[in-house]
């Protein structure tokens, strides 16, 4: 292969390769403004900013309901205790478990979270006594 092939051939693969992902990641990303604090962003087209949290293997981004940075910095702590409380809450229900666990699981923390009206536990207790009361096979059934 002569000099000038060879030469050819690396300009292509820089425009090609390089040069594509370097384009692609500053044209397409414009809109995720960049900052110090570690799991806030920002979107630049609207000005609202977001948290990004990882519960479970997997990557949520929550809005803060917020466009003033200082604002989205206090909430930021706040958010991302809540999202990995429930992440820890949804994990321990792993493994083979009978319906009744959960239907028991579930009654003990409705009344226990404030995000919650008051009227929303109590509304929660009798639908889940309708349920049970006409689905009697349900608590004694595997979850699949």
């Amino acid at each position: 292969m002569s000099c000038v092939t060879k030469f050819i051939l690396h300009l292509r693969h820089f425009y090609t390769g390089f040069l594509h992902d370097h384009l692609w990641r500053t044209k397409n990303r414009k809109d995720v403004g960049k900052n110090n604090v570690t799991n806030l962003v920002r979107n630049g087209q609207s000005g609202s900013y977001y948290v990004r949290v990882k519960v479970n293997g997997k990557e949520k981004c929550l809005t803060l309901r917020a466009k003033v940075f200082t604002v989205a910095k206090l909430r930021l702590g706040d958010v991302e205790k809540e999202t990995l409380s429930r992440g820890a809450l949804a994990r321990d229900s792993g493994g083979d478990r009978m319906a009744g666990y959960f239907i028991a699981q579930y009654r003990q923390r409705s009344p226990l979270d404030t995000s919650l009206a008051e009227s929303s536990p109590e509304r929660r207790d009798s639908t889940l006594k309708a349920i049970t009361k006409t689905w009697v096979s349900l608590e004694s059934r595997e979850i699949r």
